[in-house]
């Protein structure tokens, strides 16, 4: 009886998934991608938040414009209030209820008078925008724009502005 030799059929049949290597290397590629990616989504999103900040600030401002055009002062009470404060809905950004506060809009200390304000929008404790590189922002009654940075930041108004 002659033997022939076969190739048995588990010999030359290769499996249809992936190796481990293989998939070690996309894990790799994603780790990558994602190390770059993200740092750039976050600084998006940042600037998206000081854009509301921003326009919050600027409609506080309008605000007080009609005030001091009604009363002739900034700081004259309205209604029933002892002291001059801006409406509820003026004071956070973003301002829809049941959201993330990212900044809180006010009235910087000692600077409301009869004539002049300086409103503010502070990075909210504890939220995404805390310790943000242009820190809080201010607005005054001339338009006067400033920020007041953390320490090491070397951002510029225009930077934060813009």
């Amino acid at each position: 009886m002659i033997f022939k030799a076969t190739h048995s059929k588990v010999q030359g049949r290769r499996g249809s998934g992936f190796t481990l290597i293989e998939v070690m290397i996309v894990v790799a590629i994603i780790a990558i991608l994602a190390s770059i990616a993200y740092p750039s989504y976050q600084d998006s999103v940042r600037r998206g938040q000081r854009a509301q900040a921003q326009a919050a600030l600027l409609d506080a401002a309008q605000f007080m414009q009609r005030h001091y055009a009604a009363t002739n002062a900034y700081n004259t009470p309205r209604g029933t209030d002892t002291t001059f404060q801006l409406p509820a809905n003026l004071t956070r950004v973003p301002r829809e209820a049941g959201t993330t506060q990212t900044y809180t809009i006010g009235i910087k200390a000692n600077s409301l008078t009869a004539t002049g304000y300086t409103l503010t929008a502070t990075p909210t404790a504890g939220g995404m925008m805390n310790g943000d590189a242009c820190g809080t922002f201010e607005l005054d009654q001339t338009g006067f724009r400033a920020i007041t940075k953390p320490t090491g930041s070397t951002r510029t108004v225009q930077d934060c502005w813009r």
